[in-house]
């Protein structure tokens, strides 16, 4: 393992260990909440960057930007990106649904309940839209597929490299909260790692990672339970 990997693996340990120690501290002090995601926004944006340019590489060399031909946005690249985007959101959500629908009945089933899908709009939408668009998505995807991910495939193959990287992706969300669908974004993780992977940024990433977190979050709005 190189010296460069090594770092990329101790930093996103370090990340995680660090978010997991302030979640915990927020179900003991719920105002550590805000301090706990803070940290993982402002860790996972900066460091990164501070780590490329301090060995004197550029952001476009691990996806961290627009995709740019010299000085200029390059409009083919970021339409290549939406269309991914689109092919995906149309083949996954619907998948997406029927499993969440089956998950719901299973679920509603093992507790005596019967699981019930109204189409409802969450109070905090609009803000939740902003959250994971601007702040979670942007920041998970520069630090997970732009930085260690760029990383881990200068040492080894796609298919390592994507499972490491997604591996250290759902403990990020696992560590702290320790239920077993906290690693679930293992999954999503890999789609997100093939975008980037394609693609000559992390623009694509970060719009389908947003649109996953905000469906997810309708279709939790969305079902209730009854006896």
């Amino acid at each position: 393992m190189t010296r460069e990997t090594q770092k990329s693996i101790s930093v996103a340990l370090f990340l995680i260990l660090m978010f997991g120690a302030l979640k915990h501290a927020a179900k003991i002090s719920p105002s550590v909440t805000d301090l706990a995601f803070a940290f993982a926004f402002l860790f996972q944006v900066f460091v990164p960057i501070w780590l490329i340019e301090r060995e004197g590489r550029s952001l476009s060399d691990f996806k961290i930007w627009l995709p740019k031909i010299g000085n200029r946005l390059d409009w083919h690249a970021l339409w290549l990106d939406l269309r991914r985007v689109l092919f995906f959101t149309l083949l996954i959500f619907p998948l997406f649904f029927v499993a969440y629908y089956g998950l719901q009945m299973f679920l509603a089933a093992q507790n005596g309940r019967v699981a019930h899908f109204s189409p409802a709009l969450p109070d905090n939408l609009l803000n939740f839209t902003i959250t994971s668009l601007l702040i979670v998505a942007v920041a998970e995807e520069i630090f997970y597929r732009g930085y260690v991910q760029t990383t881990l495939l200068k040492q080894w193959s796609v298919p390592v490299a994507f499972f490491v990287t997604n591996l250290l992706f759902a403990l990020g969300h696992f560590i702290g909260d320790y239920q077993f669908g906290r690693l679930l974004p293992f999954f999503p993780g890999l789609l997100f790692s093939y975008l980037v992977l394609r693609s000559r940024s992390i623009v694509g990433a970060v719009l389908f990672h947003g649109l996953c977190n905000i469906y997810a979050e309708l279709l939790r709005a969305s079902y209730y339970w009854s006896v």
